[in-house]
């Protein structure tokens, strides 16, 4: 099956490799795809060029058991004025439940009273620095009885440049050293860190609130100010919550890993990859490093 939402950055610089002479299947196993759905995309590319890259439509041409416009009509009509439930319409007009949802879902009108929508405040930060995200994420087991591994991720605010690394614990130490790591990294002054909860990061929440972990003693000492979002509202460091569901979607899902060496230098593959080439739809199509570089350069002008 052709792996879905691939970038078409990548599909391309898989074809460039193929153009410059490498084999298929030495091109297919360095991005962890099948060998058929590289041929696959080469042979689209020979005909079509770029646009034989694009997704193609998985659709069916003939849908026998699609409901007719008449059925749809009634469906609608007993919901906006009888207000049943999909399984009472479904038994009053002998359709199929799921035929009677779907088609409910499809026009808007699943829920009798629609939940009222979140407000949510989006924000960006005018400088690198001024605000990072950072968070940790526990890993599936590569393999049966092994302990689960942690990423920690960084993300600057106005830039979305990312910094990650995999640890087999989630202490406070190794959270630390994520942070220094991370501070050699971006290599300008950071003002703010922005974490959730969790007891690697602080122990306000926790039985012994007093005491202060290594993480928070660092971040005073190297005069960051240590921000925590309030409890169950991931939503605020919903960056680095984004980053972790690319990371998952375009890197650990198309990739089988031999081993923990392995995962982690495909991360940071893709993480170069995400700052350096991936266009970030937030920056207008602009990768992170473009628009860090772009802040520094019009900074020195001015």
């Amino acid at each position: 099956m052709e792996p879905s939402r691939i970038p078409l950055a990548m599909k391309l610089r898989s074809i460039e490799l193929l153009q410059q002479g490498h084999a298929v299947t030495a091109v297919a196993h360095l991005f962890g795809w099948s060998r058929q759905t590289l041929s696959k995309w080469w042979g689209r590319y020979q005909a079509q060029g770029i646009r034989g890259l694009t997704d193609q439509s998985t659709r069916p041409r003939r849908s026998p058991h699609r409901l007719s416009e008449s059925v749809v009509h009634q469906i609608l009509a007993l919901r906006r004025r009888e207000r049943w439930g999909p399984l009472r319409i479904a038994l009053h007009l002998g359709v199929g439940h799921s035929s009677v949802y779907r088609t409910l879902c499809r026009h808007g009108r699943q829920y009798l009273h629609p939940p009222a929508p979140r407000h949510i405040q989006r924000y960006e930060k005018t400088a690198p620095g001024e605000l990072f995200h950072l968070d940790v994420k526990t890993l599936v087991p590569l393999r049966r009885r092994l302990p689960p591994e942690h990423q920690f991720a960084v993300l600057d605010d106005f830039s979305r440049e990312a910094f990650s690394r995999i640890y087999p614990t989630a202490t406070t130490r190794a959270a630390t050293d994520f942070l220094l790591s991370a501070l050699q990294y971006y290599r300008y002054p950071v003002q703010a860190v922005l974490t959730d909860n969790a007891l690697c990061f602080t122990m306000r929440h926790a039985y012994h609130a007093e005491r202060v972990p290594l993480f928070a003693k660092t971040c005073a000492a190297l005069g960051i100010r240590h921000a925590l979002i309030r409890p169950y509202r991931p939503q605020t460091n919903g960056k680095v919550e984004r980053f972790f569901r690319t990371v998952q979607e375009e890197c650990y899902e198309r990739r089988r890993f031999r081993d923990s060496r392995h995962r982690a230098l495909s991360l940071d593959h893709f993480v170069r990859y995400y700052n350096h080439d991936r266009p970030h739809l937030s920056l207008g199509g602009l990768t992170p490093i473009q628009r860090r570089e772009q802040y520094f350069q019009l900074s020195t002008m001015s």
